[in-house]
């Protein structure tokens, strides 16, 4: 993607097109079968597919509008992390926000497990300088990593999740979003009484 010139890429494109190997898409260009696909990955060493999902994220970031952004993310998202090995930290930002717009893409579809999966790339991308810089952001990322976790009945890690919130000294609303959090949890893990007794301590 980014080593040809685009009309070279274009013209390319037009002639696989025309050789029904390539399909257009709601998003660009398609394999036109996956097992045209999968041929084509498998002449590609490791490394060179990790560098090439890295450069066709960052295409498709580039060229997605940011009213579209939601709608694409998980696709981005899905990029750069098959790109993993060759990711520089430049992109660090990007990253975390498309993790985080299609982890709630895939949470107003009721699909917690990937939702679990995107939080899991955003927490694993946060650094100290972004809870002074991104606070908001930071927050929403463990109050969701928390909900999903007791969606999927993993009800440590959402306890675990929570208590990471705890002494970043959180405002009344953010304490009463915890709290509230945590009796959801402990509805499910503690008897009653022991859910009582929490909310009036």
């Amino acid at each position: 993607v980014g080593q040809i010139d685009r009309a070279r890429a274009d013209e390319a494109l037009e002639v696989l097109c025309l050789q029904g190997l390539l399909a257009p898409s709601s998003s660009g260009i398609r394999f036109a079968h996956e097992r045209i696909r999968e041929s084509a990955q498998s002449r590609l060493t490791r490394e060179e597919r990790s560098r090439l999902h890295v450069e066709l994220g960052r295409h498709a970031l580039g060229e997605t509008d940011p009213a579209d952004l939601p709608e694409r993310s998980a696709e981005i998202a899905d990029y750069f992390h098959l790109g993993m090995d060759h990711l520089c930290d430049e992109l660090r930002p990007e990253r975390i926000q498309v993790d985080g717009l299609a982890a709630k893409q895939a949470i107003a579809a009721g699909a917690w497990e990937s939702a679990a999966h995107y939080l899991e790339g955003c927490r694993s991308l946060l650094r100290e300088v972004d809870w002074d810089t991104q606070r908001a952001a930071c927050f929403e990322i463990y109050l969701l990593s928390s909900e999903c976790a007791s969606q999927n009945r993993l009800y440590g890690d959402a306890l675990a999740y929570l208590d990471v919130l705890l002494p970043r000294e959180p405002s009344l609303i953010e304490s009463v979003q915890i709290a509230l959090k945590r009796v959801q949890v402990l509805a499910f893990t503690e008897l009653p009484d022991k859910c009582v007794a929490y909310v009036l301590d």
